[in-house]
């Protein structure tokens, strides 16, 4: 177990490190049009791909550890119904 948290700790803090450079990547951006706006499709370059993937995998990972180290007892409200939201 202790080394199943290491590496997820160590694996946190690349995906922490690799987000920050992610600033001017055109798939974290929010789309802007009509409709609730489009995807920049003539932006998007292969190598932006892989940053965007392993940002939207740490922010996963922020979600659900925030679901974990909720300081109330569990629920079914705070648990199940947070992790599906």
């Amino acid at each position: 177990m202790k080394k199943i948290i290491s590496i997820i700790i160590m694996s946190t803090t690349f995906f922490a490190a690799t987000a920050q450079n992610n600033s001017d990547n055109p798939l974290l951006k929010a789309w802007q049009g009509s409709y609730g706006g489009v995807p920049a499709f003539n932006e998007y370059k292969v190598s932006d791909f892989k940053p965007a993937i392993e940002f939207a995998i740490q922010e996963k990972l922020n979600e659900i550890d925030a679901i974990a180290t909720h300081p109330k007892a569990p629920t079914f409200d705070n648990t199940i119904a947070a992790l599906e939201r």
